[in-house]
């Protein structure tokens, strides 16, 4: 499920998003998308693997691609909407 939250870089637009891996247990890891904030301290959970793996190697890569969904184009990146694309979703 993707956050309403949008989180822009100095105003260019680009959203802030981090990959985590966490280790609930010995030998499994599960990857956390967070997305920064207008407070640089503070960012926010977008979405959390429902899966867990075996290493933080394949956590770590399957939450890339988990955050890669969050960009509609490669060579722009993860940007905010604008107020018309906001309107024809």
């Amino acid at each position: 499920m993707r956050s309403p939250h949008l989180a822009a870089h100095a105003g260019a637009g680009m959203r802030i998003g981090r990959v985590f891996v966490d280790r609930p247990s010995q030998g499994s890891f599960v990857w956390i998308l967070l997305e920064s904030t207008d407070d640089p301290a503070v960012w926010l959970d977008l979405e959390t693997a429902s899966d867990t793996f075996e290493s933080w190697r394949e956590a770590y890569d399957a939450g890339n691609e988990a955050l890669l969904s969050y960009v509609d184009d490669e060579l722009e990146g993860p940007v905010e909407a604008t107020p018309d694309s906001a309107d024809s979703e």
